[in-house]
């Protein structure tokens, strides 16, 4: 129970979930632990921490931990000063404001239907939720912070990738490649024809822009270029004037986020341009 509600209240604080669609999809864990019979919120909770001292002899819970208006009554507010019948049906409007109500406090009511709020709202309260760390942080600076970013600190790589001589392996990645390097050069060279029927498609568009986001090691970029500039397909064979346009008109470009990357990128002669999704972009 105490890892669903952890998992459930961090869903509600990064907003994937509401705290209403948490409360409709699982029981208010307070009822399984702390009522009862003849015991219940609605009579241990609707007053303050001694008014019912019953609910509390013998046992080893308290007024704190079950009833979810108890952070109602600290920094000098009490029960009494704030739900008094004596101020009317709302309570003391001193008394109220951000997640603090009357039916909250006073009525011990957790349904955010019915004007209060559930026990995943009452774990935050007035917390800003921009000031926790999100997943999408986390994630951000697991790939690309200055730190310990997987990318953006180079670990990406495997040392083999800035030796030279026999040893060398300029493709080498420290953990998994998704660019199959295995299939180099005939890969590149497949998209190099494709490539070349959609210039021609598209009415041999000059310039004729080609964009690889992500571009790990460069290989791909690298065949591709490498199959348009020596005419690998034999393109020009029989129009020749044909493929000399679709060559001048190429145009490969990287765009990378990864420093240590573009570095390798840049040593294959490669075109790469500095780009953070979540800022503005930056030519290098």
């Amino acid at each position: 129970a105490c890892i669903m509600r952890s998992y459930c209240c961090s869903l509600v604080a990064i907003g994937l979930v509401t705290a209403a669609e948490v409360e409709a999809s699982e029981p208010e864990l307070s009822s399984l632990a702390c009522w009862g019979g003849e015991w219940s919120a609605e009579r241990c909770c609707r007053s303050s921490p001694d008014a019912v001292p019953e609910c509390w002899e013998g046992v080893s819970i308290s007024y704190n931990e079950c009833c979810p208006n108890s952070d109602c009554w600290v920094g000098g507010f009490d029960y009494d000063a704030c739900c008094s019948p004596s101020f009317g049906p709302g309570g003391n409007p001193a008394c109220w404001g951000g997640a603090y109500s009357y039916s909250f406090c006073c009525l011990a009511e957790k349904s955010v239907t019915t004007g209060g709020v559930s026990w995943a709202d009452s774990v935050w309260l007035d917390l800003p939720y921009e000031q926790l760390y999100t997943v999408d942080e986390l994630y951000t600076d697991g790939q690309y912070g200055p730190d310990f970013g997987y990318y953006s600190t180079g670990n990406v790589l495997s040392p083999l990738s800035n030796k030279e001589g026999a040893d060398a392996d300029p493709n080498a990645f420290a953990h998994f490649t998704t660019y199959p390097m295995s299939l180099s050069p005939h890969f590149g060279n497949m998209m190099c024809r494709v490539l070349y029927l959609m210039w021609q498609s598209l009415d041999f568009p000059n310039p004729f822009p080609v964009v690889e986001f992500g571009a790990g090691t460069g290989q791909l970029g690298f065949d591709i270029t490498q199959c348009v500039r020596n005419d690998v397909l034999h393109g020009g064979k029989d129009t020749p004037e044909l493929f000399a346009q679709f060559q001048e008109a190429f145009r490969y470009q990287i765009a990378e986020r990864s420093p240590a990357l573009q570095r390798k990128q840049r040593s294959r002669g490669l075109s790469v341009v500095s780009v953070d999704a979540q800022a503005d972009t930056e030519e290098s």
